[in-house]
């Protein structure tokens, strides 16, 4: 089923940041073709997805393209994400509830966020993921108290087994959407359902 859009088509980019191995990769897989991979290649330097999808904003319906970056966790890609987050409406950190180290990393990513890029609190999430793991070393209370004094939204998620995941992505593009950063469309807009497409890596030429 196809829903035709009137509206001016808004575009945005969506930096997800974090340390490696907390499951950024599988949170875009499952959110753009909505199925969990059982392994997932180390993601090099980075990676780029997108998805367009629903908002209403005024009471209007717009339909917003989600560009999604999905950068590299090794410290030693970190030299080329700032390239990244600073052409970027949001950001998404990431970190594993089993491992209190990535959740360290969440606070270095966010202060480097406020120092270094025009991306504000109201658009970052910090993510909590691996939900459906049990007995996490970082609790949701402590995860959500942390976001609120930053001014930033929080999620926990499962790229395992769907929780969450379609909320956070549709909430940031909502508030993307409230910002009315347009890309001017003439024609109507038709919104299909994504097909399957390959993880174009290293896609600088597109920045």
């Amino acid at each position: 089923m196809s829903v035709e859009f009137i509206s001016p088509r808004l575009s945005h980019r969506v930096v997800l940041l974090g340390d490696v191995s907390v499951g950024k990769s599988a949170l875009v897989h499952r959110f753009i073709h909505g199925e969990f991979l059982e392994h997932y290649n180390t993601t090099i330097g980075t990676a780029f997805q997108a998805k367009r999808i629903p908002s209403r904003d005024s009471g209007s319906l717009k339909e917003v393209l989600l560009e999604i970056w999905d950068t590299a966790g090794q410290e030693r890609f970190h030299s080329v994400i700032p390239m990244y987050y600073r052409r970027a409406q949001a950001a998404i950190i990431v970190y594993d509830t089993h491992a209190p180290s990535t959740f360290e990393k969440t606070k270095m990513w966010m202060e480097v966020l406020r120092d270094k890029s025009d991306i504000g609190p109201e658009m970052i999430a910090v993510v909590g993921n691996k939900d459906d793991l049990k007995n996490g070393l970082i609790t949701e209370e402590e995860g959500r108290e942390y976001a609120e004094s930053e001014g930033a939204m929080f999620f926990e998620t499962s790229a395992l087994n769907g929780m969450n995941v379609d909320p956070l992505f549709f909430k940031v593009a909502q508030r993307l959407a409230n910002r009315e950063i347009r890309t001017p469309s003439t024609s109507p807009i038709q919104l299909l359902e994504s097909p399957r497409r390959n993880l174009r890596r290293c896609c600088e030429e597109l920045i």
